[in-house]
């Protein structure tokens, strides 16, 4: 049976100001937007305004984790 997991970057515009999440999905046939929004209204992850320091640390990641589908940038 295969790892079938992701690690998302999410991008999201709260008030006015875009922020970085960075997820990592155990599932990846689950929905990503319904998994990240949760996720958000949970309070509890870290946030950066820098898309490069959250692309770093979900690549940083995928070296650690070795997920099967890799990294991938949405928009919530």
């Amino acid at each position: 049976m295969s790892r079938n997991n992701i690690i998302l970057v999410a991008n999201v515009t709260l008030k006015n100001i875009l922020w970085y999440y960075v997820f990592v999905l155990d599932c990846a046939d689950d929905d990503y937007h319904t998994f990240c929004t949760k996720k958000i209204r949970e309070g509890t992850h870290k946030r950066t305004k820098s898309r490069r320091n959250a692309l770093l640390l979900a690549h940083d990641m995928q070296k650690d984790l070795e997920t099967e589908y890799g990294v991938h940038e949405i928009a919530i």
